[in-house]
C-alpha cells in the first residue's frame, strides 16, 4: 500500500510558499464550485486562465500534501467546545479514461480493486455536527493504491516470514492515519466520535484510536462485520461469566430489547447483478437495481457490554513483527475496557408513500451490529448511538456528488497521478460545499448568505428569483433573503426541482445543475453589465 501524507496546519502549507499561488488555488476552487467540473477549459474563461491552473497544478513547488492541507479544516478554534462528529469512508476512483493521457509509465496511476483497474482509493473524513447533522468541512483526505513494483502479501510470507509485514504497510493503517490526522485538527473540540462502516473492523484500528493522546475526549462508533471472540464485561460484578463467546453467542444470551422505528433514504446509487441464464438463452441477464428502497422501517434493538481480554487482543496482532507487536501491546489499553455491543435488526418495512408492509423480498433487512466505546445503558442511549451511525449516509452523498452524476471525476484526464490527485482532493472540497447547500435548504436560520456567494452573485439570485417564484404560496419562496435557505430554493429550482412536490426535496444532483444554470446567468449578467457601462470590471 502507498499513500500520500496528509499534510498539517503550518503556516507555510497554507499559503503555498507565495501568494500568487494560493491565488491560484483560490480561483481554481471558485471556478469548480462555480461550473460543477473538473475540466479546465470549462472553468477557465480565456486561454491565459487555463494556462495560470495547468501550471498550478504541475508545478513542483506545490504538492499534494499542501493542497489537502488547504482542502481540509484549517480552522481548529471555531470547534472549540464542541461535540463533532468524524465519519470515515473510503471510495474508488477509477481513472480510466486518463491512463492514455499519462506521460510515462501507465502504472504511475497505481491499481485499485483486484488489481486490474486504475484508479486511486480515497479515504476521507467528514466533520459534522453531532446534533443538527451540518457538515463543517474536511478532517482527513489520503489517496492510496496497490503499486505494481511493491510486494504482494504471499511475497512477503514467502520472503521475510508471516509476521514480517509492518501495520504500515496494510490496508488497515489508512483508518488509523485518518482518524490521528483528524484527532490533530480537531483538539479544541471538546469531544470527537469516529464514525466507520465495517471495512474498519480491525482490532488495530481500535488501538490506533486508544492512541490518541489530545485533551478531547475520543470515542468511536464502528460497524463490525466479523463475528469476533469477546468476554462479557465483569466490571466490579461478581457472578459474571467470563468464558469466551461469539458476539452472537453473547447476543443471544441478552433478553433485554426494544423496538424502534425510523424513516430510511433511499440510496439510488445502481449496482449490477448478474442472474443465470434462463432455459434455452444464450446470454446472461444483468439486473440493475439501486441498493437501498425508501422505507419506514421497525427495527429490534439489542444491547450488552463486553470486553477484550489480553489473550484476544495479542491474538489479533500476531501477524505483525515481533518488537511493533510488543510496542502496541503496550501503547494500548483495549485489553479489559469496557465496550457496548448494539445490534439492530430490521422486522418489518412500510412504503412511505402508501403505508403497505413491503415482502422481504422487495428490500434487503438491515442488520447492524455496532461497536462504541460510548456508554449504552438505556434505550435512549442505544438510539443515539444508531442516530449517530446513521448520519453516515452524508459522506456516502459526497462521494456521490463526486462522482459521475455530479463533478464526473473519473472522467478528469491530466497528464500525471500528482495532477490527478490535486484535481480530485479540490473535487472533494467543491462536493462537501455543494452538500452544505443542499442542508442549507430548510433552515430559516444560522446560514448567513454571505457564506457561500458574494454581492454580485446575490444580485444575480433577486433577478433569477422574479423568473422562477409563481403566484401560489406554494409556488413561493417561504425562506427569509438573508439565509442562505433562500438561495438554495432558487437554486433548485435552476435545477428542475418543482416546490409543488413536497414529497421529494431537492437533493444534491438538483442543487449541482442547478450551480451550474447559475453560473450561465451570471455570465451573462456580467457580459451585459459591462456593455451598459464599459467602466465595469
Amino acid at each position: 500500500m502507498t499513500s500520500s501524507n496528509l499534510g498539517d496546519l503550518s503556516a507555510e502549507s497554507k499559503t503555498f510558499g507565495d501568494s500568487r499561488r494560493l491565488s491560484s488555488f483560490k480561483a481554481l476552487l471558485s471556478g469548480m464550485q462555480r461550473e460543477q467540473s473538473t475540466v479546465l477549459n470549462r472553468i477557465s474563461k480565456t486561454e491565459g486562465e487555463r494556462k495560470r491552473y495547468e501550471r498550478f497544478i504541475n508545478s513542483s513547488q506545490v504538492s499534494v500534501e499542501e493542497v489537502i492541507a488547504n482542502c481540509c479544516i484549517n480552522k481548529p478554534c471555531e470547534f472549540e467546545g464542541q461535540w463533532v462528529l468524524n465519519i470515515i469512508d473510503e471510495s474508488k476512483i477509477r481513472f480510466g479514461s486518463a491512463v492514455g493521457r499519462i506521460a510515462g509509465n501507465i502504472s504511475s496511476v497505481g491499481r485499485i480493486g483486484n488489481g486490474w483497474q486504475y484508479g486511486q482509493n480515497c479515504v476521507s473524513g467528514l466533520v459534522v455536527n453531532s446534533g443538527d447533522g451540518r457538515i463543517r468541512g474536511l478532517s482527513s483526505l489520503q489517496f492510496w493504491s496497490q503499486e505494481p513494483e511493491q510486494l504482494s502479501y504471499r511475497n512477503w510470507m514467502k520472503l521475510f516470514g508471516r509476521d514480517a509485514r509492518p501495520i504500515q504497510l496494510r490496508s488497515s493503517y489508512k483508518w488509523v492515519g485518518a482518524i490521528e490526522q483528524a484527532a490533530y485538527r480537531l483538539q479544541s473540540a471538546r469531544s470527537v466520535t469516529h464514525v466507520m462502516d465495517r471495512e474498519a473492523d480491525d482490532i488495530k484500528v481500535l488501538i490506533g484510536l486508544s492512541k490518541c493522546s489530545y485533551a478531547n475526549k475520543q470515542d468511536f462508533v464502528v460497524r463490525f462485520k466479523d463475528d469476533r471472540w469477546v468476554t462479557a464485561y465483569k466490571g466490579d460484578e461478581d457472578g459474571v461469566d467470563t468464558k469466551a463467546l461469539r458476539m452472537s453467542q453473547l447476543l443471544a444470551k441478552q433478553s433485554q430489547c426494544f423496538t424502534y422505528e425510523i424513516c430510511l433514504q433511499a440510496d439510488r446509487r445502481i449496482y449490477f447483478k448478474g442472474i443465470p441464464q434462463a432455459q434455452g438463452s444464450k446470454k446472461n441477464r444483468i439486473h440493475y437495481k439501486q441498493k437501498r428502497r425508501a422505507r419506514r422501517s421497525v427495527l429490534v434493538v439489542k444491547y450488552v457490554p463486553f470486553s477484550y481480554t489480553q489473550g484476544q487482543v495479542k491474538d489479533s496482532l500476531k501477524d505483525l513483527p515481533g518488537e511493533q507487536r510488543k510496542q502496541l501491546m503496550a501503547q494500548s489499553d483495549l485489553a479489559d475496557q469496557r465496550l457496548y455491543l448494539v445490534q439492530v435488526k430490521e422486522i418489518a418495512a412500510y412504503d412511505l408513500k402508501t403505508a403497505r408492509q413491503l415482502d422481504e423480498k422487495d428490500y434487503e433487512p438491515i442488520q447492524w451490529t455496532l461497536c462504541t466505546d460510548r456508554p449504552v445503558d438505556c434505550a435512549e442511549q442505544a438510539i443515539e448511538i444508531i442516530g449517530i451511525y446513521t448520519k453516515r449516509w452524508l459522506i456516502e452523498q459526497v462521494f456521490r456528488l463526486l462522482k459521475h452524476q455530479g463533478l464526473r471525476i473519473e472522467q478528469a484526464q491530466y497528464k500525471s497521478l500528482k495532477a490527478l490527485q490535486i484535481i480530485l482532493a479540490m473535487a472533494l472540497k467543491t462536493s462537501t460545499l455543494s452538500m452544505q447547500l443542499v442542508q442549507a435548504r430548510d433552515q430559516k436560520e444560522g446560514f448567513p448568505i454571505e457564506d457561500y456567494f458574494n454581492p454580485t452573485q446575490i444580485k444575480v439570485l433577486e433577478k433569477c428569483h422574479q423568473g422562477y417564484e409563481g403566484k401560489t404560496k406554494v409556488q413561493q419562496n417561504p425562506f427569509p433573503p438573508d439565509q442562505l435557505s433562500w438561495a438554495a430554493w432558487i437554486i433548485a429550482r435552476m435545477g428542475g426541482w418543482k416546490p409543488e412536490n413536497k414529497k421529494r426535496p431537492p437533493g444534491p444532483i438538483s442543487m449541482s445543475r442547478g450551480l451550474e444554470k447559475f453560473d450561465t446567468f451570471l455570465q451573462a449578467y456580467m457580459i451585459f453589465r459591462t456593455d451598459q457601462d464599459p467602466s465595469q470590471p
